[in-house]
């Protein structure tokens, strides 16, 4: 996508992250992935954080495109490994949420090419929502991380 596409995609389909989005969780089994996460190693820019977070391609493990993978069950995310991050967004974090049908429509109708399209933008920079569990997360902006417990 270009970036005026991606400013009109910010401008018309995002908003602010909804209260009940504000803690999400991801689980992994990988200890230095989680502490890389936890001590924020990449996040000091869009640009860092893009370079290393968002460089798998849509398809295979990456169903939902580039970016760290989170979920709002607490349970789902302990089913990924033992290392369970929490994530809390600023109430000002921007937000898309691809999950509600008349969003994802719109989506498609101006932008073409279906909700893979944007799924598959590494330049995206949000907290995507996905299925009514999962996001996906592509920006360092507003949020902080820690390990649970």
């Amino acid at each position: 996508m270009t970036d005026e596409e991606i400013n009109n995609l910010r401008n018309l389909f995002m908003t602010i992250v909804p209260v009940q989005f504000q803690t999400l969780y991801s689980g992994t089994n990988n200890e230095d992935f989680a502490v890389q996460i936890i001590q924020k190693y990449g996040w000091h820019s869009e640009q860092a954080f893009r370079a290393l977070y968002c460089q798998q391609a849509l398809g295979g493990t990456a169903v939902y495109g580039p970016g760290i993978y989170l979920t709002n069950k607490l349970s789902e995310a302990q089913s990924y490994g033992s290392n369970i991050m929490e994530f809390q967004f600023n109430k000002s974090a921007d937000y898309l949420d691809l999950s509600d049908a008349s969003i994802s429509k719109a989506v498609v109708k101006t932008f073409g090419g279906g909700k893979q399209k944007i799924l598959a933008e590494p330049k995206v920079n949000a907290l995507i929502r996905v299925t009514s569990d999962y996001f996906v997360l592509r920006t360092p902006v507003l949020v902080s991380v820690s390990l649970r417990g």
